[in-house]
């Protein structure tokens, strides 16, 4: 929390979600930014989902540590349970996230909403310094923006890679916040 207040404030309101599956620790924890002004977006990001060290086999070393957040035009508190389930991901399929990758959703992200999938990325529009905890214990943990994309815009990066779909947001100057845009791809 003290990465995030450095960077966001010290308001937020935090909620724990206990997963209903048998392979993901509990609780899980996302904290609410509300924005200091209306330019703003409000945040929404896991705490300590950091612990939830992953290992990759008994002779091999662990994958990096993560932490999940996403950016909302509005408040919308069911952003926090989904954030929570993304952070079960990896345990619940026993696989790891990263920049870069793209997951499918079954779902809207939001009702009304024709976002179902997400891409994992940099925090591009974070102050530097942002993008790396650096623990006492000398870990380190990346900070993964979550980016709820359709489903054609997923397909986009599977042809193009996402780095491509990054491009197009820039030149159609979209508001990735806003999870009722229309699709770029």
């Amino acid at each position: 929390m003290s990465h995030y207040q450095k960077f966001w404030g010290t308001s937020a309101t935090i909620t724990e979600f206990n997963p209903q599956d048998d392979v993901s620790p509990t609780p899980i924890c996302v904290a609410e930014f509300a924005p200091d002004s209306e330019d703003q977006d409000w945040v929404y990001a896991t705490v300590g989902a950091s612990r939830m060290e992953i290992p990759l086999s008994a002779t091999h070393n662990t994958i990096p540590r993560l932490e999940l957040f996403l950016y909302s035009r509005q408040q919308q508190p069911e952003l926090a349970r989904f954030l929570a389930g993304l952070a079960t991901y990896p345990f619940v399929h026993q696989t790891f996230l990263s920049r870069g990758d793209t997951i499918r959703g079954t779902k809207p992200i939001l009702s009304e909403s024709g976002l179902a999938d997400v891409l994992l990325t940099y925090p591009y529009f974070e102050a530097d310094g942002f993008g790396i905890i650096h623990c006492n214990d000398k870990t380190h943990t990346y900070m993964v923006w979550v980016i709820p994309i359709y489903p054609s815009e997923r397909q986009f990066i599977r042809e193009h890679g996402w780095n491509a779909l990054e491009d197009l947001f820039n030149e159609n100057e979209t508001d990735t916040s806003d999870f009722y845009r229309q699709p770029v791809a």
